[in-house]
């Protein structure tokens, strides 16, 4: 299996992944990243496309994880 997901998951990053995800479970962030259906991504993917939409919190800090945002710092 190929693995898309190279990103290192730090502590402080928990909160965000388990609000989108749930919890991590035995198999860890990585592998539910890794084989998360693309369908579940749809309020993600309507904000980007349209901006002026609400969405929920957690959408808006996956994205902001993703893009390696670190607001404050």
């Amino acid at each position: 299996m190929s693995h898309c997901f190279q990103r290192k998951i730090y502590k402080k990053d928990e909160r965000i992944l388990r609000d989108f995800f749930g919890p991590p479970g035995e198999n860890g962030y990585e592998w539910i990243i890794e084989n998360w259906n693309i369908g579940k991504l749809k309020a993600v993917i309507n904000f980007l496309n349209n901006p002026a939409i609400k969405t929920d919190e957690k959408n808006i800090e996956l994205l902001a994880w993703l893009v390696d945002s670190n607001p404050g710092l």
